[in-house]
């Protein structure tokens, strides 16, 4: 949005335009004066010193017009235009006074129009118009003064709107609109200052238009308040809190179809906190343990489908550490071991269903290490086999 006109002229010896009504400047790219750069003419001001005065043009070294216009006294006056060094229009401007005043034209290098910018004392005043090559609007916005001060409106290439949008001395101050590629609304919101305040709703795009995925508020541009997320359908999927951007209080998620609870638990400052439960569609506990700041702690127990105990083991700063039990579906223990900082350590013991052992295996940092030995349901040691960081020792 800003002029365009770049001029190269030459320093004008005082004594060609000495006695002299006018003089013709010729600039040339080359000293032998075979390319043409510029010409313009100059004429004695009332101080005797030299000033552009008349038509100006200035060429590309392919001899295309760059440039042409009008001086009055030095001062840019008129009509000027721009090329691209192909020979198209580039660019219009309307000049009074050496300010811009007027509507300026911005063209693409096909000779589309990009841009009319409403120019009033070198600054923007009234409607500002953005197209796409294809001739379709792009934007539309309103200036005072040279700032953006009333609705903009901005499109789609194949004029879809994409969002309405107003502004107040520079500032975006009102109600927010904004839509998908496909026509559907995305978000529906408010800016105060610049900032998102009051209610924001986002809606899904590849489902039915008005399809609500969360409600939030926001106050002074941070998220503050309840947040609901729903699904596709309508049915809400989750519920929080939040303070000043941070998730804090409780969290639920729930099921789909059902609407029966899916996860719950505690946020504080933005981390999970505290004991958290997910649950299967049948409203069985599927896991439930410990959360400090967001890492897993403590102890922490899984379940199978029917409710009966898949997994029990601690949890230090995230990691798995301490004596850890696995069972089989039908409630008999199948493994038991230790953990250290995640890797299994140790010996590891895993059981036939029935009870009797069926292996002895030692582990170092999560590696096979040492004696491991196998046993039939007999009880009869089958197998022997002796590991070296996981490999295979012959």
């Amino acid at each position: 949005m800003n002029k365009r006109i770049i001029l190269f002229l030459p320093t004008i010896l005082l004594s060609l335009i000495l006695n002299a009504q006018e003089q013709t400047v010729t600039t040339w790219y080359d000293d032998e004066q075979t390319q043409v750069k510029e010409i313009f003419k100059v004429v004695p001001n009332e101080q005797n010193k030299a000033v552009k005065q008349g038509n100006y043009v200035i060429y590309y070294k392919n001899k295309q017009i760059w440039q042409e216009g009008i001086f009055e006294q030095d001062q840019l006056t008129g009509l000027w235009k721009d090329y691209y060094d192909t020979g198209i229009l580039k660019q219009e401007l309307q000049y009074e006074n050496n300010l811009l005043n007027g509507i300026t034209r911005y063209f693409y290098p096909s000779g589309a129009i990009q841009q009319l910018l409403p120019y009033k004392n070198d600054l923007l005043n009234g409607e500002v118009v953005n197209y796409y090559e294809n001739g379709n609007i792009q934007e539309t916005c309103i200036y005072s003064d040279n700032l953006p001060d009333g609705e903009i409106k901005a499109f789609y290439e194949d004029g879809k709107p994409r969002f309405v949008k107003t502004y107040k001395k520079g500032v975006e101050n009102g109600p927010v609109l904004s839509y998908y590629d496909n026509g559907k609304i995305n978000e529906r919101s408010n800016k105060a200052n610049g900032l998102y305040e009051g209610v924001f709703t986002d809606y899904f795009k590849e489902h039915e238009d008005g399809a609500v995925n969360l409600v939030c508020f926001y106050k002074s541009g941070k998220l503050n308040g309840k947040l609901t997320g729903y699904y596709p359908g309508g049915n809400v999927k989750l519920e929080c809190n939040y303070y000043n951007d941070l998730i804090t209080g409780p969290y639920t998620e729930y099921f789909d179809s059902t609407g029966i609870l899916k996860e719950t638990g505690q946020y504080s400052n933005n981390k999970k906190s505290g004991i958290w439960t997910s649950y299967y569609p049948n409203s069985l506990v599927y896991s439930t343990g410990k959360f400090t700041d967001s890492r897993l702690d403590s102890m922490w127990n899984t379940y199978f489908l029917d409710g009966k105990l898949k997994q029990s083991g601690s949890y230090t700063d995230g990691k798995s550490s301490g004596e850890w039990l696995f069972y089989y579906e039908t409630g008999e223990l199948k493994n038991r071991g230790n953990y250290v900082n995640d890797f299994k350590e140790g010996l590891w013991l895993t059981y036939y269903t029935s009870r009797e052992l069926m292996s002895e295996i030692y582990f170092k940092l999560g590696q096979r290490d040492g004696i491991a030995k196998a046993y039939n349901k007999e009880g009869v040691h089958v197998e022997t086999i002796n590991y070296k960081n996981g490999v295979v020792i012959e």
